[in-house]
């Protein structure tokens, strides 16, 4: 199952509302819905092709190695202090998908005309993009946990929830049928339908006592 990695990161099964998320009990936990995309771009959906069709040109660069390798893009939107930054990433590592779909939405306060040295396109007739759902740059401590419950890690300026959970394999998937026999079934999944593990976090990180950043990441192509 693939993890996140040392950054500061983030199909709920049963599409629970975001207000649900704080009374989600148990060890499993996802992803709301509404916490899954930006700007049409979805988390564990959206691509390389999809990213530049929707949001406009932008620098394509690699980072990190081994499990913790991604490849990037950025966007400004808004304008200097006001504005803010749209980092995505897909994951780049053995994990890693065809077409490089989106594993991590990253959101900065501030306009920034690059990210770790590389050029950041401008999106495409876009004001400043605020948050992920109802998750928000600016929020308080107070708001997240309002909104998210009680977090996995507390630091001086960090939020953090650690995610996972299951996701049902597609019947249409090319691979549903190889795992749909009665032998695997009862090896990796306890007899149920096939499913993925799906592995991720939420993070937001504090400036004084507002977000500045936000980080949701997921995962979900680890199977058996």
């Amino acid at each position: 199952m693939r993890v996140p990695g040392r950054h500061l990161i983030a199909a709920s099964l049963l599409a629970l509302p975001i207000a649900a998320i704080s009374a989600q009990q148990g060890p499993k936990r996802d992803v709301p819905l509404a916490m899954r995309s930006v700007l049409h771009i979805v988390l564990n959906q959206g691509s390389a092709l999809s990213i530049v069709g929707k949001l406009g040109p932008a620098q394509q660069w690699s980072s990190g190695e081994g499990h913790d390798r991604f490849v990037n893009w950025c966007f400004q939107s808004g304008g200097g202090t006001s504005g803010t930054t749209l980092h995505l990433m897909s994951d780049d590592s053995d994990m890693g998908t065809e077409g490089h779909q989106v594993n991590v939405i990253r959101i900065l306060s501030g306009s920034s005309l690059a990210l770790d040295g590389h050029k950041c396109g401008t999106l495409k007739g876009a004001g400043a993009v605020s948050g992920v759902g109802p998750l928000s740059l600016g929020a308080t401590r107070e708001d997240v946990r309002e909104l998210l419950g009680q977090p996995t890690r507390s630091t001086g300026d960090s939020l953090v929830y650690d995610l996972n959970a299951e996701e049902a394999l597609d019947p249409k998937s090319p691979s549903f049928a190889h795992w749909n026999t009665p032998e695997r079934r009862k090896e990796c999944f306890e007899g149920r339908s096939p499913f993925v593990y799906v592995g991720g976090m939420i993070a937001t990180v504090f400036a004084g006592d507002r977000a500045q950043e936000i980080r949701i990441e997921r995962y979900n192509n680890a199977i058996c």
